[in-house]
């Protein structure tokens, strides 16, 4: 079978590939450009922290499924051998009948069943200190995970910084480039001396050499930024987050983790305070012995049922002094929380000004881009008439590029600022 493909068909088919290809690959690239918010979640995701709250979770529920079958019948089976020297026996004789004897060797086997009928609701207690351990494991490992937040928010920025710089001196570089030809073709017209072209090279020379250290320290910290969320290093492309001025303050799980703290020691007070309840079991036991443990001159099974209490009136003050004791934690525990609320009060007021301060200074630096714009295009002109060296334009080629690196580090640092006030403002 032949096909005849006419050239518009061809061309027809190309540019529906094309379209095809732009629209799937656009959409697989918007995958791969991340925020430093989805970078955190990565982050948190992967990290193999996450496991702990399953584990509590586990574990809590053995904990509760063990207090259930404590409420169920304890049973005990046991047996007994044993050879007495001596044993107890009547110290009367009498011809008339025989006076019983017990054995010297005694067997018994036995099984014992008991109840709990009430226990001074200590299970109540029991339960709610498993679900409050609980509680405690997934706070204490939800602050185990936050703390990957700023470790990836720093090299989130730090990424960022390389990035926006490398196209800064990328600019630059290939507006030297372009110099670069206008001033050869002067050399070549015998307008312009050798030595202006060799001073333009080694520039061109030492700002690719800042590129290639850039893009090495880039790839380090992508490496690393790649290890903690869980994603390849090739397709790692950032986006300069928009300012929110801190608006949207995020809850700190150190909060949750005080109190749950606070509950666990007051469910501990009460689970003292039950202590002095009495307790009531069930009990019954049956079984053959050899003697009956119930007539020692008889041997055959035996059995008995009855009702067993345990009621422990005075301590002595042991659980008051306990109770005391769980007071001061509390207290302490109280303490820590206030600290650590001065301490992000702290920190938020440090980020607030760091913010306030880069924003002053971006105002300026923007006035001095224009500037130094501004006498770049005047030394241009300058050193096509002669009246300005190669050596003080690629001075103001510098000046220019340092002024461009530090307004984008300027901004850069208000949003981290504005970051990580969000993560200490609550």
């Amino acid at each position: 079978m032949q096909y005849d493909l006419s050239m518009s068909t061809i061309i027809r088919l190309t540019a529906t590939f094309w379209m095809w290809l732009s629209v799937f690959g656009a959409g697989l690239w918007a995958q791969d450009t991340l925020t430093v918010e989805q970078c955190r979640e990565l982050a948190t995701a992967a990290s193999p922290l996450q496991a702990q709250k399953q584990h509590a979770a586990t574990i809590a529920s053995l904990q509760t499924a063990s207090l259930r079958s404590a409420q169920l019948p304890r049973i005990n089976v046991g047996g007994q051998a044993a050879l007495q020297s001596a044993v107890f026996g009547l110290p009367i004789e009498s011809p008339l009948f025989q006076v019983p004897a017990v054995p010297k060797d005694q067997y018994r086997v036995q099984v014992d069943i008991s109840q709990r009928l009430w226990d001074g609701q200590s299970d109540r207690v029991r339960r709610a200190q498993y679900a409050l351990e609980q509680e405690a494991a997934s706070a204490q490992a939800d602050v185990d995970v936050f703390s990957l937040r700023e470790t990836v928010t720093d090299l989130f920025f730090k990424i960022l910084l390389l990035q926006e710089s490398a196209a800064i001196l990328e600019n630059s570089l290939l507006d030297l480039k372009n110099k670069q030809q206008q001033v050869h073709a002067a050399v070549l017209e015998g307008v312009l001396l050798r030595t202006q072209e060799d001073q333009l090279q080694i520039q061109i020379l030492k700002m690719n050499q800042q590129l290639g250290a850039l893009r090495e320290d880039d790839r380090t910290l992508r490496g690393l930024l790649a290890l903690w969320i869980g994603r390849p290093e090739a397709r790692l492309v950032l986006r300069t987050p928009a300012e929110t001025k801190g608006s949207e303050l995020i809850a700190r799980p150190e909060w949750a983790l005080f109190e749950v703290k606070q509950r666990q020691l007051e469910v501990a007070k009460d689970g003292i305070a039950l202590r002095r309840q009495p307790r009531l079991d069930a009990f019954a036991q049956g079984g053959w012995g050899n003697p009956n443990p119930l007539n020692f001159f008889d041997q055959g099974l035996f059995g008995l049922v009855g009702i067993r209490a345990q009621w422990t009136p005075f301590d002595w003050g042991a659980d008051r002094k306990a109770i005391e004791v769980l007071a001061v934690q509390q207290q302490q525990i109280g303490a820590q929380k206030q600290a650590f609320e001065l301490r992000m009060q702290a920190q938020s007021i440090k980020d607030r000004q760091e913010m306030e301060k880069n924003q002053a200074m971006l105002a300026l630096d923007q006035q001095v881009i224009d500037l130094q714009k501004s006498i770049l295009q005047r030394a241009d002109d300058q050193v096509k008439s002669g009246v300005m060296t190669m050596t003080d334009y690629l001075t103001q080629v510098q000046l220019l590029t340092q002024a461009q690196l530090t307004y984008k580090t300027h901004q850069l640092q208000v949003l981290y600022a504005c970051e990580s006030e969000q993560a200490h403002g609550k």
